[in-house]
């Protein structure tokens, strides 16, 4: 008989066990820079009044264990039941005001993240548009499968006010009302292939203007709007997305007719408070090359309406050495993405404040 590989669910340690021939379990635990790695994940975000806290995250595509990503990590590490614990423990532990979340299934979305709504939680789900490819063979045959990757916004009903949602492609967008200020979110998975720069422009570019024109039919005043733009960009912040988004738009490139002209005054949160920008992505190594390390998760936002407070580490020196020597993921495996973002301060938008953002 073939052995059989088992993962206990449910204990704030995890154990993988390995079922023998004979029938005994003998017990693999995680290493110790494994469990420092999830403890550090896990570390809260909490927000106090007139406060909120947004977090960005990547969770990965839940078939990845029918993918050859990673053979260095055990099945039982790969597959969703495990990865689906640590997704859990990850989202309790950080205890976020909002999540904009990448990758979800609009399949089973339901029943995967229920377990939110006791936590205080409503979501802006993703756009199941399967039935409209359902008959395509050819794009499942090209892998481009629809009700997969999707993206979603995780927001506790008890601090905000659902007002607006909009899908468009490759993002989710709403605005939730919180201490009498709209705030709008966008929540984005823009398109991956390295080639489809013009591409991830028109996906943000549109995006844009349904804020704006949301904006404009609520004869609200754009200046007096907070928005958050916030995702996996699938570029770093050399790329048209991020200098569209931080308004770089220098008439000497080459594509400046391309980059988007928004007018939103966004900022990126973590470009001016390190002096090299975080990785928040571990590429996975494929042969003869090394594990790379790469900032491509971002988080912009409007200065003049939201001021920050306290700003996530992507990843501290521990996390990237460890990340490093063990392989990405390591043993605590629930994504390739490290979670990032920050508390923000809503009230007295108008006033000066100078002082810098804790980095937690």
């Amino acid at each position: 008989m073939d052995a059989r590989n088992l993962v206990v669910l449910g204990l704030p340690l995890v154990s993988c066990f390995t079922i023998a021939d004979a029938g005994v379990a003998k017990p693999l635990p995680l290493s110790k820079e494994a469990e420092m790695l999830a403890k550090l994940m896990q570390r809260p975000l909490k927000s106090s009044a007139q406060q909120m806290s947004v977090v960005s995250f990547n969770m990965l595509l839940k078939g990845f264990d029918q993918k050859p990503y990673y053979p260095s990590i055990p099945s039982t590490l790969r597959a969703w039941p495990w990865r689906k614990q640590q997704l859990e423990e990850l989202i309790r532990g950080v205890d976020a005001d909002v999540y904009c979340m990448q990758e979800v299934e609009c399949s089973s979305f339901v029943e995967e993240f229920k377990f939110l709504a006791p936590a205080g939680y409503s979501a802006v789900p993703p756009k199941d548009d399967s039935k409209v490819y359902s008959e395509d063979t050819l794009l499942r045959a090209q892998g481009k499968i629809p009700e997969l990757a999707k993206c979603a916004i995780f927001f506790k009903t008890e601090k905000f006010e659902h007002i607006w949602q909009e899908h468009r492609s490759r993002v989710v967008l709403c605005a939730l009302k919180c201490y009498d200020q709209v705030i709008y979110f966008a929540s984005c998975h823009l398109e991956g292939a390295p080639s489809e720069g013009k591409t991830r422009l028109t996906q943000l570019r549109n995006a844009l203007q349904s804020i704006q024109k949301d904006q404009k039919q609520r004869g609200l005043d754009p200046t007096t709007c907070a928005v958050i733009f916030a995702g996996d960009f699938n570029e770093d912040d050399s790329g048209p997305v991020v200098r569209s988004l931080a308004s770089k738009r220098d008439k000497d490139d080459k594509d400046f007719e391309e980059l988007v002209d928004h007018g939103f005054g966004l900022a990126d949160l973590y470009s001016e408070r390190f002096e090299a920008r975080p990785p928040t992505f571990g590429a996975p190594p494929t042969r003869g090359t090394e594990t790379k390390l790469r900032a491509i998760d971002f988080m912009f936002y409007t200065p003049r309406a939201l001021r920050p407070v306290a700003i996530r580490a992507p990843f501290t020196p521990e996390q990237q050495q460890a990340t490093i020597e063990h392989s990405i993921p390591a043993q605590w495996h629930f994504s390739d993405h490290v979670p990032l973002g920050g508390i923000f301060e809503l009230t007295d938008l108008a006033k000066d404040h100078p002082e810098d953002a804790a980095i937690v």
